[in-house]
């Protein structure tokens, strides 16, 4: 960005052809006198149209799941933007983790502080996960908050845990131990592959 030149050309390039566009969740639905999380399933089944790609909302109807016993204390809208906050939802501590925040804020309390440590690589990973939320949360209410320096000495952590550990993250094939390349399809190198594709046991 600091470029002239590439910023100019970026600018003066044409916009390529849209084949498809986005709609978002309709906003106005919220409004309605419908319950919210029958208004977003029903989103989703909405039958496709050519040329239209719908917002998944499913994992803000998993989110809504767990805030749904406290909903009706919640104005809808701010409702809304809790739900539709970018949240690991495969992750459960993550998801107890923007709960906490989230009856924080309704309650006019301070956000609690993330819960992960520093000690391996995967608190280090939830930690940086849980930052994230408490920002996406934060800017919900017009508050900026700068952890940027935290964030860059988690990834400083991480990358640290990677080079000591390297070994450990590699993937190999599970029949001679020979090293794969992080997008392989398979669980076995190309030469056991050919020998014996089901991978059974010799």
């Amino acid at each position: 960005m600091t470029d002239p030149e590439r910023v100019r050309d970026a600018m003066l390039r044409d916009e390529p052809p849209r084949n498809r566009l986005t709609l978002p969740f309709p906003e106005e639905a919220l409004d309605s006198e419908y319950p919210l999380d029958r208004l977003m399933i029903e989103w989703n089944r909405l039958p496709k149209t050519e040329g239209f790609t719908r917002v998944d909302m499913s994992d803000p109807v998993l989110l809504y799941s767990y805030i749904k016993p406290y909903a009706k204390k919640i104005d809808r809208k701010l409702l809304f933007r809790l739900i539709t906050c970018p949240v690991d939802v495969k992750d459960e501590s993550m998801i107890l983790y923007w709960l906490k925040c989230c009856l924080r804020m309704t309650a006019n309390q301070p956000l609690p502080e993330p819960v992960s440590g520093i000690a391996t690589l995967e608190e280090c990973e939830s930690r940086y996960k849980e930052l994230d939320i408490r920002h996406q949360l934060l800017r919900q209410i017009g508050i900026e908050e700068d952890r940027m320096d935290e964030k860059l000495e988690l990834c400083e952590l991480i990358n640290r845990f990677l080079r000591e550990r390297k070994d450990e993250y590699l993937r190999r094939c599970r029949q001679c131990g020979r090293v794969l390349p992080p997008t392989h399809p398979y669980g076995l190198c190309e030469r056991c592959h050919a020998r014996d594709p089901f991978g059974r046991a010799r």
